[in-house]
């Protein structure tokens, strides 16, 4: 079934091959360009959609009395010439959170149409791509859940993990009895998204009795708070489908991301047990993929959090870790 676009004078080829995997991210994403380019060493089509392109897109869904009269069509952009039908996509890249919507709109009206295709792209692509028969990387919804952190460390505890005692509140006689038992404490934002302001980064910084007392600011929102613990480094858990690649970085700062270009990156072998536990994490969460961060100190592995639309170019860069191509498996369901 071929569709007409937004400009009615093009024919729109539609796509044959079962070999499809659908990239919901831009083209410009340097990480998914990386992995279309091992695809399609394997003669594997792959067809992005740009999520701030969502309301651009041409949407046909036809539900009957049978499974088989069901038809589900996206419209790429003009410029492509293409019509994709979900029931040619074998796996998804999904590489950020539940939904399209770039950001709310100042008119009301044209909110309403951006919410209206979101909800429309979404339905589609969940209810024809959620079968066992599709690879997601990450399922939305699963990188939804995964992304609140009083659940990953409570799922991370309950798995074995060694975790810093933490404290989310912003009730001020809460974090002084906190700060009074454990001395030295850092504070993090409990949003794993906290802003969508690309520039804005926040990082985890130690805290003392100055801003323990300033109970005005403590009260604006609940902070995460977590017993400080010195560190030999970080280690950096890339979970890719059954194959586990961890990295420690050495880095001079409490939060590691501060100074992530000066960083000596290596590739680490974790304990078994350990390595395991982060298959076993990310399978509880419904990951094929995760990005886990570790502490590792006087030999003791301690989980901090895990990003399921985590980073890692960089990693691949500096270690010359396979990342692409584990990636690019994972997608052909290998593994």
């Amino acid at each position: 079934m071929t569709g007409v676009g937004r400009n009615p004078r093009r024919t729109l080829r539609p796509v044959t091959t079962r070999k499809v995997v659908l990239f919901l991210t831009s083209k410009a994403d340097v990480q998914a360009k990386r992995i279309s380019h091992k695809l399609r060493k394997h003669n594997v089509s792959c067809f992005f959609l740009p999520p701030h392109q969502a309301s651009h897109r041409s949407v046909t869904v036809e539900i009957g009395n049978s499974p088989e009269t069901d038809i589900t069509q996206l419209l790429f952009p003009t410029y492509s010439r293409v019509s994709i039908h979900l029931g040619e996509v074998r796996s998804v890249y999904c590489p950020r959170p539940l939904g399209f919507v770039k950001g709310i709109q100042q008119d009301e009206v044209e909110e309403f149409v951006e919410l209206e295709h979101e909800a429309a792209l979404d339905g589609a692509l969940f209810s024809f791509l959620d079968s066992g028969e599709c690879v997601w990387v990450n399922h939305p919804i699963s990188s939804r859940l995964a992304s609140y952190k009083i659940l990953q460390l409570r799922l991370a505890r309950q798995l074995g993990f060694k975790i810093p005692r933490t404290l989310f509140t912003n009730d001020v006689g809460a974090l002084e009895k906190f700060y009074s038992s454990e001395g030295e404490i850092v504070a993090k934002v409990v949003n794993a998204t906290p802003t969508t302001l690309p520039k804005r980064f926040i990082p985890t910084r130690l805290i003392g009795r100055e801003a323990v007392s300033k109970k005005s600011a403590i009260r604006v929102c609940p902070v995460q708070y977590q017993k400080f613990i010195h560190k030999d480094c970080d280690v950096r858990v890339n979970v890719i489908g059954s194959q586990v690649f961890a990295t420690a970085i050495y880095s001079t700062q409490i939060d590691g991301r501060v100074d992530i270009e000066s960083a000596v990156h290596k590739t680490h072998h974790l304990p078994h047990d350990i390595e395991e536990r982060c298959q076993l994490y990310c399978r509880r969460l419904g990951l094929s993929y995760g990005a886990i961060d570790l502490l590792l100190s006087h030999g003791e592995y301690y989980f901090l959090e895990i990003n399921p639309n985590g980073k890692w170019g960089w990693i691949e860069d500096r270690t010359k870790q396979p990342l692409a191509d584990a990636f690019a498996n994972l997608l052909l369901g290998r593994l």
